[in-house]
């Protein structure tokens, strides 16, 4: 059983008020605990279905337990984007490249705050699909060592030109991701799928440790059905029950 108390965090970054829900678990609430970051946090959005989730593994002990925080969008297009000039992107998505003042908001105001209010591990993670999943590719690539745990959902890897994706090649070539855990997941959608595989054929030729990345395929899901079809495995896979 987990508590939901719902803050709001008046953001430099973002010039905003931003909305986020911090769900505690009843029976741990007085030992410090991981958190696990949310996208599509609010309460009309992923939030009410992942804390399920995690209750129901916390119950049947498959997974250990941490806290939950979820933030509520208010344009997730705009904030889980870099720009681009990319004709193909702008035809999908036409209010695009806050990424980098919405990774500010998240590294240098939510996180503190979240420490401030409780008891917290140094061992922070993140959770995204779609364009929230490639932000979540793109807080790896420059806050891994803030950031400690990375489930990343069908990204949208094709984002202005495959950028994120040729950007996580570079760092995985250069040995940096010893401390962090990751994990994909795809979909049958091809362009997705494709490039995922692309990224465990260079995991594989760099021979990084499996305990550190995995990667899951449910060609039965479609980009839309993906998150909830693979999240529980996700989860399973990160906090494995000890």
């Amino acid at each position: 059983m987990y508590t939901i108390s719902e803050f709001e965090i008046d953001s430099g970054h973002l010039n905003q008020v931003r909305r986020i829900n911090c769900c505690i678990p009843v029976d741990y609430r007085n030992q410090p605990l991981p958190v696990l970051i949310l996208l599509d946090g609010g309460k009309s959005e992923q939030l009410y279905f992942v804390l399920n989730l995690i209750s129901e593994l916390l119950s049947t002990h498959q997974i250990e337990p941490f806290i939950l925080v979820g933030i509520e969008n208010v344009d997730r297009n705009f904030d889980f984007t870099t720009p681009t000039q990319e004709l193909s992107d702008l035809k999908w998505v036409s209010n695009t490249g806050n990424a980098t003042q919405f990774k500010g908001f998240i590294i240098d105001e939510l996180i503190p705050f979240v420490q401030d209010q409780y008891m917290v591990e140094h061992d922070f993670g993140i959770i995204g699909e779609s364009l929230g999943g490639l932000l979540v590719i793109n807080l790896l690539l420059d806050h891994h060592t803030i950031l400690k745990r990375f489930i990343s959902i069908d990204p949208s890897l094709w984002w202005n030109k495959n950028e994120y994706y040729k950007a996580f090649v570079e760092v995985v070539k250069s040995n940096k991701l010893n401390y962090n855990q990751l994990w994909f997941s795809s979909s049958k959608t091809k362009t997705i799928k494709n490039l995922i595989q692309k990224l465990e054929i260079e995991v594989e030729q760099e021979e990084i440790d499996a305990s550190h990345i995995h990667f899951h395929y449910d060609l039965q899901a479609t980009h839309f059905t993906v998150f909830k079809q693979s999240i529980q495995q996700a989860l399973v896979w990160m906090y494995p029950k000890k």
